[in-house]
């Protein structure tokens, strides 16, 4: 991270609900409000169709066109307080969860269509789950090669990697590893295949920002490796399932001053 030390003793921005409103206005006003909510189910997405909106609502994207500006404005005021700390704009943000991966996987999908509101910049999606991958299906795109792929050596060129997605200027890295082939993930993340990959995505693309969508910390052992990848780390916490106990253990693995901020998902 980047900043004076007084600076780093806190994350650095509201923590914002899914309907824009910062906990310390009203901890309580989102019950009954209308809004995105709780991410849906990984099982329960629909396959792909054409690019419609309805599909994006289904799966609750934020997007231009979308009625709900709560909702929406919520998300940009995620993304422009982090614009306003980055040094960069091509920068590395982790998005990780209190608990919950479907979190993890729901705040970055907003947070990367929010980077594409602004003219001319861009945004690349990496699904770091390869326990349970969840971007793909719901941005409606074929893995085709997967992170796993490349990072394992079964597929060398990193342009097969990224996928273009149904939101305009929003690509994604997918995966697809199943079964013991998830057994090295640390390993894998570990190695130099995986800095080298972003340092790869980021040459060349100053106006892209590159978003990694991990599991929980208190999960997942490669998120903290993931951290120390990334510039900034964003941290999801379940409504109602965030609980002091979590949220401290989770500030504790990652490192008061690595996490920028905290998202509240109503």
């Amino acid at each position: 991270m980047k900043g004076s030390d007084s600076e780093q003793q806190t994350p650095k921005f509201v923590i914002i609900d899914s309907q824009a409103r910062s906990l310390s206005e009203n901890p309580d006003g989102a019950k009954g409000r209308k809004g995105l909510g709780k991410p849906v189910s990984r099982d329960s997405l629909p396959e792909r169709p054409e690019y419609n909106v309805d599909f994006l609502n289904r799966n609750k994207i934020i997007h231009s066109g979308m009625q709900d500006l709560e909702v929406l404005n919520a998300f940009r005021s995620v993304r422009m307080s982090l614009q306003s700390k980055m040094e960069e704009y091509n920068s590395v943000i982790l998005v990780s969860a209190v608990s919950e991966s479907e979190y993890s996987a729901f705040t970055a999908a907003n947070l990367a269509s929010a980077f594409t509101f602004e003219r001319g910049k861009s945004a690349l999606l990496i699904d770091c789950d390869i326990k349970r991958p969840f971007l793909a299906k719901m941005l409606g795109v074929d893995v085709g090669v997967s992170l796993y792929d490349y990072l394992s050596g079964e597929n060398e060129c990193i342009e097969n990697l990224v996928h273009p997605t149904m939101i305009p200027r929003l690509s994604m890295v997918s995966n697809n590893a199943q079964g013991d082939k998830t057994d090295d993930i640390v390993e894998i993340f570990s190695g130099d295949r995986m800095k080298k990959l972003i340092e790869d995505l980021r040459r060349n693309h100053a106006d892209r920002v590159i978003i990694l969508s991990s599991p929980p910390i208190l999960d997942s052992a490669d998120t903290k490796v993931l951290a120390s990848l990334s510039d900034y780390v964003i941290v999801a916490l379940p409504y109602g399932n965030a609980t002091p106990t979590k949220v401290t253990k989770t500030i504790a693995e990652f490192g008061k001053d690595k996490i920028t901020g905290f998202v509240m998902i109503n």
